[in-house]
């Protein structure tokens, strides 16, 4: 989520599977987060559960300034 101060609502839709779990990790912070020696997990991977899905649907909200990987098995 490229914005700085919106979260976005996400809902996918499988056309050929159901789903039968979802992992996911996120990449979050303000927009000028950075590491640095000093403070090397100031940005770091964290799990991310606000994930639900059913049958073929798939929803989360993405917080700003935020990169989500998903994991889906079918």
């Amino acid at each position: 989520n490229l914005s700085v101060d919106e979260e976005a609502m996400v809902e996918s839709i499988l056309t050929s599977e159901s789903v039968k779990n979802v992992t996911a990790e996120i990449v979050k912070g303000k927009m000028d987060a950075h590491n640095t020696f000093d403070n090397p997990d100031e940005v770091k991977i964290e799990e991310f559960k606000n994930v639900s899905f059913k049958n073929d649907k798939i929803r989360y909200t993405i917080p700003p300034c935020s990169v989500i990987h998903l994991e889906v098995t079918v």
